[in-house]
């Protein structure tokens, strides 16, 4: 096995399109819920709603920096934007109501709330603005190449080592905690915290780790043309 096929399973397990950790249970979850909502809830009151989940969980992280009593709503902000932001598109395609604009509103929405999040991140106690800049960067360059593979019409990865939306979520919403808990935001001799050369040093690795999965995907994709011309 050499170096490119190691990688490969690394970046894309083989078995299963919901190569996250929680992809299925979150999709089985999804469904169950579509199922049960009532009649008079659109699409477009879904994506509201995951605006709204946006707004308080930004709110609240900048809240924070007066006040840790308002830790609590940022969980609940984050679990009503993944609501909202997760359940429009299902429920527009299980009553036949997809439309262009509709995709265009749910995604425009979703990259937007997840970009606010992680800027109010940065302003809050539990990250600093650098680390919070390099997850920016990871998470838009992550899901530039996702709407890439689309417009290549490569089948859509919604996970990268196990780690998916939902997955990145679930990370927001007890990040706090866990900041709280640990002390992260301690600064050392050259100014960064602890958290900072860790993020780096991971964001320095998923950069790299994507370069090589778009070698992969572009090497599939020259194998695949090559197999049909003939």
């Amino acid at each position: 096995m050499n170096l490119a096929d190691i990688w490969n399973k690394l970046l894309e397990p083989p078995k299963g399109h919901y190569r996250s950790f929680f992809g299925l249970t979150a999709e089985k979850a999804i469904q169950a819920i579509v199922s049960r909502l009532p009649g008079g809830l659109s699409p477009r009151h879904l994506t509201y709603l995951g605006v709204g989940g946006g707004i308080v969980t930004a709110v609240a992280l900048l809240a924070c920096r007066q006040s840790l009593a308002w830790t609590p709503f940022i969980p609940i902000g984050v679990l009503v934007n993944w609501l909202g932001t997760s359940l429009d598109g299902p429920l527009a395609r299980a009553r036949h109501l997809e439309r262009p604009s509709l995709g265009l509103l749910d995604h425009s929405a979703d990259l937007g709330t997840q970009l606010l999040i992680i800027l109010a991140f940065g302003f809050s106690p539990f990250f600093s603005l650098v680390s919070a800049s390099v997850v920016l960067a990871c998470y838009l360059l992550f899901s530039s190449y996702t709407y890439i593979r689309a417009t290549a019409r490569v089948p859509g990865q919604m996970a990268y080592i196990g780690i998916g939306t939902t997955e990145f979520r679930v990370l927001l919403a007890f990040w706090p905690f866990i900041a709280l808990a640990l002390g992260v935001n301690e600064r050392g001799a050259n100014g960064l915290t602890r958290l900072d050369e860790v993020v780096i040093a991971l964001g320095s690795m998923a950069v790299g780790g994507l370069i090589i999965k778009i070698i992969l995907d572009a090497r599939k994709i020259a194998l695949s043309r090559d197999k049909q011309e003939f």
